[in-house]
């Protein structure tokens, strides 16, 4: 009887459940692409990294979208996204990790201290503690997480993956084997 109430509820909600998403109009490129992959909320300003497109800002809740990085990084994968006070990281999958110190006005490499052929996963920060979550591409062991602790100027690796894990998304590594590593 217990199952027969809660999927009937179930049926009862599930159109309103649907109902609470909405489109809110990031599609440039004449709509050729339709992957936001990361997200960041400053105060009431949105900024979204996409696939092959670029990255943006709504100040308006998604009214409208304002392109921050410069034309030629503008078909680029963001695949990372950090904002702190003033300060923007983003990772690219073409020219790599930059960092804009004056909310997306001019931006910069920040890439000292780590692997020649990286890529970043994720971000965290902590106060003036900046963590990234990297894939060293050259196959070598240099992946796993870096700090930076004077706003991405130079990294340097605070701890590895051990060789039957995988390098997750979240800062966390994740293993059958292995187990699970902050």
């Amino acid at each position: 009887m217990k199952k027969i109430i809660i999927s009937l509820i179930l049926v009862c909600f599930i159109d309103k459940l649907d109902a609470q998403w909405q489109f809110m109009g990031l599609n440039p490129n004449n709509g050729n692409f339709n992957v936001v992959n990361c997200i960041v909320i400053k105060n009431d300003t949105i900024f979204a990294g996409t696939n092959n497109s670029g990255a943006y800002f709504s100040a308006n809740a998604g009214s409208s979208w304002t392109p921050i990085l410069p034309n030629y990084m503008m078909n680029d994968n963001i695949t990372a996204l950090a904002i702190s006070g003033n300060n923007i990281f983003i990772e690219t999958n073409i020219n790599g990790l930059y960092l804009s110190s004056n909310n997306g006005s001019s931006w910069s490499k920040s890439y000292k201290g780590l692997p020649s052929n990286f890529v970043v996963n994720s971000f965290a920060i902590n106060d003036t503690n900046f963590f990234a979550s990297v894939f060293d591409q050259t196959g070598k062991s240099n992946s796993g997480i870096y700090l930076s602790t004077n706003n991405g100027n130079s990294w340097h690796y605070v701890g590895g993956v051990p060789s039957n894990a995988y390098m997750g998304k979240y800062l966390m590594y994740l293993s059958f084997v292995a187990g699970i590593y902050p």
